[in-house]
């Protein structure tokens, strides 16, 4: 009886190693997801002009134009005004460090929309990491009709002064970060790439989505700010230590548990049968 005994516990031990290896070996990390809601410029906890839309202020200068502050973003007469393009690349400057950060500008092309329904889009998704790869999985509404959109991906610095680098999301050369919005805004994008970088207290990383009025996919540069890539929606990364990501579970992601506790079962039986045996 004792040798029957031992030998049915060796034999429990050797199936729950082997088991444990193969649930390590064909799920060896759970996703993690992270939700991401797009905001603009305005909706930062320090609030930033709006910053490639750009509208007139006063009917006595009409050839120049301005960035909505935060508070005229608000206003209902100049969110009812026409929005513009400039007519060279103007150089963001969310922060207002430099002189002339709202302008005025030389105005450009009437982008055919007022300020009000540039503001209005929304978008959000999901972005899931998993080992050393992720994806993108966004959808959008209220985005400029049949508008040319691509998604980027920027490393941010704002002490002790504003800078950024800029990425297509997806390939380096830009032929994967591109859609098209349909006749009502609406829009999808879904992407796979490299595992973005993470953020610090001093650098933030940002998905960055633009709008393109010359109808024209840039490739690997954004094209010129303000004239024709307009930032329309953006997302802050959450920092490692804040984010609140949903992870999926082992039991959600590793189907055949009840066959695990099936041979648990049989084991038991047999066991049960030796002792009597015994």
């Amino acid at each position: 009886m004792h040798f029957k005994f031992k030998f049915m516990i060796l034999f429990v031990a050797m199936v729950f190693s082997l088991v444990s290896f193969a649930i390590a070996e064909d799920y060896p990390t759970s996703p993690t997801v992270i939700n991401v809601s797009f905001a603009r410029h305005v909706d930062f906890p320090m609030p930033m002009p709006v910053q490639d839309a750009y509208i007139v202020l006063n009917d006595s200068t009409p050839d120049l134009v301005y960035r909505a502050d935060p508070m005229q973003s608000k206003d209902p007469i100049m969110m009812a005004k026409e929005a513009y393009a400039t007519t060279n690349h103007t150089p963001h400057d969310p922060l207002m460090e430099t002189s002339n950060p709202v302008g005025p500008f030389p105005k450009g092309e009437d982008l055919g929309f007022t300020l009000g329904e540039w503001l209005s889009a929304t978008g959000g998704g999901t972005y899931t990491v998993m080992n050393e790869s992720a994806t993108m999985d966004f959808t959008f509404h209220n985005l400029v009709p049949n508008g040319t959109y691509t998604v980027w991906w920027a490393g941010v610095m704002h002490l002790p002064e504003y800078k950024f680098v800029v990425a297509p999301a997806g390939a380096l050369d830009g032929s994967e970060n591109a859609f098209q919005a349909d006749g009502k805004g609406n829009g999808a994008f879904r992407v796979d790439l490299p595992v973005l970088p993470t953020g610090t207290n001093e650098t933030r990383t940002l998905i960055v989505v633009r709008y393109h009025s010359d109808g024209k996919v840039p490739g690997a540069k954004p094209g010129e700010y303000g004239k024709t890539a307009h930032v329309q929606l953006l997302y802050r990364m959450p920092l490692p230590e804040t984010q609140t990501a949903a992870t999926a579970t082992a039991a959600e992601k590793q189907p055949g548990l009840e066959g695990i506790f099936a041979i648990m079962g049989i084991l038991a039986t047999a066991y049960i049968a030796s002792r009597k045996g015994g």
